[in-house]
């Protein structure tokens, strides 16, 4: 999801790689769940968060969807899933049903947060819940990792290396992924920009929804071997 930052304001001002060292600690989170309230409604999924959301959950998006456990929005122009909310309801999605697990509450709540404050889907947990309170700042064709200051009220200065943070396997065969799905996801939109009629519009939407995220992901495959076939598609 594309967002718009004051890079002096909001960030330390400085460009990370994955093996550079950057003030992420946070004590484990123990005691603190803030980043899955509010900032819920922002969780837009990958079709890779998709491929292990689905093998964590056992479900099928279409399940996950029914469920209220994903939901769908419309950012910038592309309609993409994202992960479900409860005790709310989305800012131009579909509202869902709210979840027997907590009580009621004012804010926003990810469906994934458990009972016991903790992220019940830690280890297939989206990108940008892997990254926070890191962003990615995308130029000349490649994207740094930057550090966003004042988002986690956890954050205590200790020193973390970035792909220990990201806990990724094939950290950079995933690295090399997420810029050619960003490039992707910058050519759908540019497309998408071209047509003024709706009815085309739609098709490209449900397409790219169908062939990235509905259509389920073989777990004895490997991911971007699947993701380059699917793309190839796109072509």
């Amino acid at each position: 999801m594309k967002r718009e930052i004051d890079f002096k304001t909001m960030t330390d001002g400085k460009r990370y790689r994955s093996d550079d060292m950057a003030k992420l600690g946070c004590g484990g989170c123990k005691g603190c769940s803030e980043c899955c309230l509010d900032q819920a409604v922002m969780i837009v999924l990958t079709p890779y968060d998709m491929a292990q959301l689905t093998k964590k959950t056992g479900k099928s998006f279409d399940t996950l969807y029914s469920e209220g456990r994903i939901r769908l929005n419309t950012v910038d122009g592309l309609i993409l899933p994202g992960l479900g909310i409860k005790n709310g309801s989305t800012q131009g999605g579909n509202v869902l049903r709210e979840s027997s697990v907590g009580t009621a509450s004012s804010r926003d709540t990810c469906v994934f947060l458990g009972e016991d404050g903790r992220c019940s889907i830690h280890d297939a947990r989206p990108d940008i819940c892997r990254l926070f309170p890191l962003a990615r700042l995308y130029e000349d064709e490649g994207f740094s990792y930057i550090l966003q200051t004042g988002e986690c009220p956890m954050a205590d200065g200790v020193k973390v290396r970035i792909s220990k943070w990201l806990d990724l396997p094939e950290l950079k065969s995933y690295e090399k992924w997420m810029l050619e799905y960003h490039g992707l996801l910058t050519n759908v939109r540019a497309a998408l920009f071209e047509y003024d009629d709706e009815s085309m519009k739609q098709k490209i939407n449900i397409g790219f929804l169908n062939l990235f995220f509905r259509t389920p992901y073989d777990e004895a495959r490997p991911f971007f071997e699947q993701y380059k076939e699917r793309a190839e598609r796109m072509i």
